[in-house]
């Protein structure tokens, strides 16, 4: 028989319960928190004109005339779905430059930057707060499956025995044996005389039976014959002998 087998994968679910936590800030505004500064860089800029090729124009170069104000602004900020209005005082400096009159004059800026420090209330405190789901989570998993069919099969191979070829052979042993006969005024005399005594060592094997009929109907298959012995037991060697026998061929059947 020959076994055949082979491995096929089955998708299966698998649920698993999942818990899921994550650290959410929330900003509490009714907490006031205290005066703090920070640095601002300003860019402030100066235009003047340029001479002309063909037009010679000199004019002083003005300082603009600026303004500090205090503005008050709002903003929006969301978070986790919750929209809150942020508002506070931040200053705004307003400037003015002059304009220069000039039929054909080119003008070019000259910018700087100033560092101011601006106050102003703290932002709203920022706290967190742990929120934690349950959720059940499906895994997909390919189960291995084995699967195994058993199917028979045929082999043929040759087969040698080895057949010892047998003779019978006579031996002979002298055994003594004492003969006594009557004899007048006898008296008793031993006279010690050889006699052979043959005896056959073995059996002997009768001759092989016919061959038995093919062990297959098509393609090579084995016959046997067999023998006895004339005495059970005393032969040596084997009772039977095989043999490969041919038939017709398996694929025109």
């Amino acid at each position: 028989f020959k076994k055949d087998c082979y491995i096929s994968y089955e998708a299966t679910k698998i649920v698993h319960p999942v818990r899921i936590c994550r650290n959410v800030p929330v900003k509490d505004c009714s907490i006031k928190g205290p005066i703090e500064c920070v640095d601002v860089f300003e860019t402030i800029c100066s235009s003047f004109p340029i001479e002309d090729d063909l037009v010679a124009i000199h004019s002083q170069i003005q300082e603009p005339e600026c303004h500090t104000e205090m503005v008050n602004t709002c903003s929006e900020d969301e978070n986790d779905g919750t929209v809150s209005e942020l508002c506070g005082e931040y200053p705004k400096q307003t400037c003015k430059y002059p304009k220069a009159v000039s039929s054909r004059l080119r003008t070019d800026s000259k910018c700087q930057q100033e560092s101011k420090r601006v106050c102003g209330p703290a932002p709203c405190s920022v706290k967190y707060t742990n929120i934690c789901i349950n959720k059940n989570k499906t895994i997909v998993q390919d189960i291995p499956k084995e699967s195994c069919n058993i199917l028979p099969k045929k082999v043929c191979k040759n087969v040698t025995k080895l057949i010892p070829s047998l003779k019978t052979k006579f031996t002979c042993m002298e055994i003594p044996k004492e003969v006594c006969s009557q004899i007048p005024n006898h008296k008793k005399v031993t006279n010690t005389k050889v006699k052979k005594i043959c005896k056959m060592t073995s059996g002997a094997w009768r001759p092989y039976g016919p061959w038995s009929p093919c062990s297959v109907s098509c393609g090579n298959g084995t016959q046997e014959r067999r023998r006895k012995c004339n005495k059970e037991g005393k032969c040596r060697g084997f009772s039977s002998e095989t043999r490969i026998c041919s038939g017709p061929s398996c694929a025109n059947l």
